[in-house]
């Protein structure tokens, strides 16, 4: 998946958390994926087929980040869905 800043460039060394729509699964490192973006703004991400939030820490956040701080964020996060078999690639604009 590619992060694109407000202009349409590649955002990068932005930390992503993606983990699944479920909040059961929150509490489960093995359900959740974190990285820093490439200098092209690209992180892979491979997962089980279903529905997923991804999450952009701002600069100034502290990181792990709190359960409140997911929920939070959860409630405004872009919702991905993955199907069997799929191997695609996801851009994902930040808001300015």
């Amino acid at each position: 998946m590619q992060l694109l800043d407000g202009e349409g460039k590649p955002a990068p060394a932005k930390i992503v958390m993606i983990l699944p729509v479920d909040s059961a699964k929150w509490r489960f490192a093995i359900d959740s994926a974190q990285a820093i973006t490439d200098a092209t703004g690209i992180v892979p991400f491979a997962g089980a087929p279903g529905d997923y939030l991804v999450i952009v820490a701002d600069q100034d956040e502290s990181w792990p980040p709190s359960q409140a701080w997911i929920g939070a964020r959860a409630q405004t996060a872009r919702r991905i869905k993955l199907e069997p078999g799929d191997n695609k690639s996801i851009t994902i604009p930040l808001n300015p």
